[in-house]
């Protein structure tokens, strides 16, 4: 029984939806040099800058996609967050996922 309930809760997790998707491409890209962080703006959404997590993953996704002017996709999971053309500050990190059109 315990078991079942962990696998529920752990699949449960998995199957947040968004509550945000910014589709366009990424026209700047910020990489600060004392940090790992970096930031991108897309073109056709009208979008503040979003600072990436904090990892090389997501450095090399955006940098792949600026690169080859593929469109991306942001999924906000936050709530607070409820258009692409406004909503947040600059620079807010992303708290979801994005991919690569």
């Amino acid at each position: 029984m315990k078991y079942l309930l962990s696998i529920f809760i752990l699949v449960s997790t998995f199957a947040v939806q968004a509550e945000v998707t910014c589709k366009g491409k990424i026209i700047k890209l910020v990489k600060w040099t004392d940090k790992n962080q970096a930031a991108i703006y897309l073109d056709n959404t009208n979008t503040r800058w979003i600072l990436l997590p904090d990892d090389q993953t997501s450095l090399s996704m955006a940098l792949t996609a600026y690169a080859a002017g593929k469109e991306v996709a942001l999924y906000w999971r936050d709530r607070d967050v409820t258009s692409c053309s406004a909503g947040w500050e600059h620079y807010r990190k992303l708290n979801g996922y994005f991919l690569i059109q």
